[in-house]
């Protein structure tokens, strides 16, 4: 599952060695090391997710919509 990581700035932020672009970024989990992973969480304005828990959080909030 790719990670979903989300910049909160309203400037591109480069951590770990990738430019993450302001909004959501979509990188495939294998081109992330664990080493990368620390970096990016240390960031306060990058936000870490998979793809799998950002889908389940989505369905739970149509299904309280409805």
């Amino acid at each position: 599952m790719p990670y979903i990581i989300k910049n909160s700035s309203s400037k591109p932020v480069r951590s770990a060695g990738i430019d993450f672009k302001p909004g959501e970024n979509t990188i495939p989990d294998a081109e992330l090391t664990s080493a990368q992973l620390v970096q990016i969480y240390a960031v306060p304005v990058l936000t870490v997710s998979s793809a799998a828990e950002s889908k389940a959080v989505s369905n739970n909030t149509k299904d309280a919509k409805s």
